[in-house]
């Protein structure tokens, strides 16, 4: 590919990708950091994923992309805050009538939560607005734990957040769902998201004590500002993974004795 074709390619996906769809370049290499790629080495890794749970799912794009990547995935259960993308994943359902869609922020417990909505591509869940700008208003609140058992989703399970700074919480309304989940991917953050969020190094070390480490990362983005880093989404899987057994690169060579 022509580095005008890559160019091109590149400014489609980070127009795409605020909408959750993305390029599939069918030449990519397994080991790029895109999302194609990604799912690629996901599925290759035999996880018998029975429920995907795509928390921040906006208009089902990503899920669409995951289906399609590692089919089949007999169940799937997408959650959403912002009423804007209601439409869509009714499109979504009738496409797909095994999904389970269900209009609210998750959390740690079941009632309401406070939403920053302005951008209906992105949102932000907290506890109260703290005085930040934005729209904020209340939306209904549910656990993974509360949705996966009304529908009674098997696992194994794979766990996706794109929910900008409000995954703790979240996951502690997940415990029951976490001990038969498989994997999960998480947009994780070099900056501070929102109060209470941690930076993906922090946050590494919380799903360690969680039972599952970091396998793979795809889809960095850097700011226009100043180039810095600023997310991507990480892969975590099960710490007893066969993968972890290596703990050096299979090619490199053991120091010479001295």
């Amino acid at each position: 590919m022509s580095a005008v074709s890559r160019g091109l390619k590149n400014l489609i996906n980070r127009a795409l990708g605020r909408r959750g769809y993305h390029l599939i370049n069918t030449r990519t290499q397994p080991w790029q950091p895109t999302l194609a790629a990604g799912l690629r080495r996901l599925a290759s890794r035999k996880l018998d994923i029975a429920t995907l749970i795509d928390v921040g799912a906006a208009d089902g794009g990503w899920a669409r992309a995951f289906i399609a990547a590692m089919p089949p995935c007999p169940h799937l259960l997408l959650v959403e805050a912002q009423s804007f993308h209601q439409a869509a994943l009714s499109r979504f359902k009738a496409d797909f009538p095994q999904a389970q869609v269900v209009m609210a922020a998750a959390g740690p417990t079941q009632g309401e939560i406070w939403f920053e909505a302005a951008n209906p591509w992105g949102g932000l869940a907290a506890a109260k607005p703290d005085g930040r700008e934005g729209r904020w208003i209340r939306v209904p609140q549910t656990t993974l734990d509360h949705e996966v058992n009304a529908h009674r989703l098997p696992g194994p399970y794979l766990i996706k957040l794109d929910t900008h700074g409000y995954e703790l919480p979240i996951l502690q309304g997940a415990s029951v769902t976490l001990a038969q989940t498989a994997a999960l991917i998480v947009e994780c953050y070099n900056f501070d998201m929102a109060p209470g969020a941690e930076r993906f190094p922090a946050f590494c070390q919380h799903m360690e004590s969680l039972g599952f480490r970091c396998l793979d990362l795809w889809d960095p983005l850097y700011r226009d500002s100043d180039l810095a880093l600023w997310q991507f989404d990480l892969l975590f899987v099960r710490a007893d993974r066969p993968e972890f057994l290596t703990p050096v690169h299979p090619q490199a060579k053991p120091p010479a004795s001295p």
